[in-house]
């Protein structure tokens, strides 16, 4: 489905829709570091504004942890589901961690063999890791392989997910989907139909689950969805349309309320 139906729609009827949005490279731009991302001016307040008109019904959902997540749009605090899922936080409450910390000795494995790749560094959450390898793309595929093997030898309940430069070592229960699902049960969420926008493989369960619960989902293309599957060129335009849509609707209310 195309940005513009898909915000016409919500336009015609903003309650009964709920959305949900993927950060980096989405409405982030992707950077040569985690902790060099930089947020947009106006970005928060538009988001903020789009919150609004949809009473409450928008919400984060990231690999990042709940502290970068409020860190990247402070002053405001957004329901959000960080780490891939395995955190859920409604903004006007605290949050429900839903899986258990890694094991010392996996991250100690990890640590390990990350340190054997130059450029490659790993970034420790709470219930999860990152392995960032955007400045040894090279590394990719052994690094993968060292990976699997370790997840394999240590019996872990965690799984490999495969992002922009990045390999995730995720809680197996846990999923951008499933957070959907979860977050879908809480006011104001409930029985509205979901949008969800993405921009890589940890988002493509999360696409499918909203269009099967009869929402819509919408790709940025990038370094996973290419162009003809995407919605976005990129996170630029994904701001543009949250700006767009944030004003279209704060008028829309103003007329109505003549």
């Amino acid at each position: 489905m195309a940005a513009a139906e898909v915000a016409q729609r919500i336009l015609s009827a903003p309650h009964a829709y709920a959305l949900f949005l993927d950060l980096d490279g989405t409405l982030l731009d992707i950077a040569e570091r985690p902790d060099a991302v930089r947020v947009e001016p106006g970005l928060t307040s538009d988001l903020d504004r789009l919150r609004d008109s949809l009473a409450g019904a928008l919400a984060i959902v990231s690999g990042r942890t709940l502290d970068d997540i409020d860190g990247f749009l402070h002053p405001l605090r957004f329901d959000a589901a960080a780490e891939h899922g395995a955190t859920l936080r409604l903004a006007d409450g605290d949050g429900a961690s839903l899986a258990a910390t890694i094991d010392p000795d996996v991250i100690a494995a990890v640590e390990t063999a990350a340190g054997t790749f130059a450029g490659v560094t790993v970034e420790r959450k709470r219930s999860a890791l990152a392995v960032h390898y955007r400045a040894a793309p090279h590394a990719a595929e052994a690094l993968s392989a060292a990976l699997r093997d370790i997840l394999a030898r240590s019996g872990a309940e965690l799984r490999l997910i495969a992002g922009r430069c990045v390999y995730e070592l995720t809680p197996t229960l846990a999923s951008k989907a499933r957070a959907v699902e979860r977050l879908s049960s809480f006011f104001p969420f409930a029985g509205r139909r979901p949008i969800f926008i993405g921009d890589d493989a940890s988002d493509e369960e999360a696409c499918v689950l909203v269009e099967r619960s009869g929402g819509a989902a919408l790709a940025v293309a990038g370094e996973y969805f290419a162009p003809e599957r995407s919605a976005f060129a990129g996170p630029e335009q994904v701001r543009r349309w949250i700006a767009t849509l944030a004003a279209d609707l704060r008028a829309a209310c103003g007329d109505r309320g003549r």
